[in-house]
């Protein structure tokens, strides 16, 4: 076993070197996690329209916020959208929602991204109803202008 070596007159370095220690593998336990969700993450095909409204055409939209939930896997993120008066969300990784935003402008790293962040971007989306028909799900994020090509799929 390691010698954390200090003595007992130096009790705030125990407890540093243990917190640093613990904040180590929790770093390492939510990097497998993700790593894990990047192999596994992608959705089963279903033969189910991609789109909410039905017709292959995207919608206006815009981006609220940043949410992030605990699972089984660790952290899954996603994005609020505000879709007419409806709110649908967008699931995935951390590289995912990055990949979305960065489709509107917004440049920022994964590893920055934490619950709660606020971005008000209006896009154009496609959705479709979760297999309960109870929740509405972004399925693809496109700028608000039309000439560009840029889009991201989830």
């Amino acid at each position: 076993m390691r010698s954390l070596g200090a003595t007992p007159d130096q009790p705030s370095t125990i407890s540093d070197t243990i917190k640093s220690q613990a904040l180590r593998v929790l770093r390492l336990q939510n990097e497998i996690a993700r790593q894990f969700l990047n192999l596994t993450g992608k959705p089963p095909a279903t033969s189910q329209p991609r789109n909410g409204n039905g017709n292959g055409s995207t919608v206006a939209a815009r981006v609220i916020d940043l949410g992030v939930s605990n699972g089984p896997c660790g952290e899954r993120f996603f994005l609020n959208v505000a879709v007419g008066r409806d709110r649908a969300r967008l699931f995935g990784s951390a590289k995912k929602i990055v990949d979305a935003l960065r489709v509107l402008g917004e440049h920022i790293p994964p590893e920055e991204l934490g619950a709660g962040m606020r971005f008000n971007l209006p896009c154009r989306v496609t959705t479709e109803r979760s297999a309960d028909g109870r929740y509405l799900n972004v399925t693809q994020v496109l700028p608000v202008r039309m000439d560009g090509e840029a889009m991201y799929t989830a």
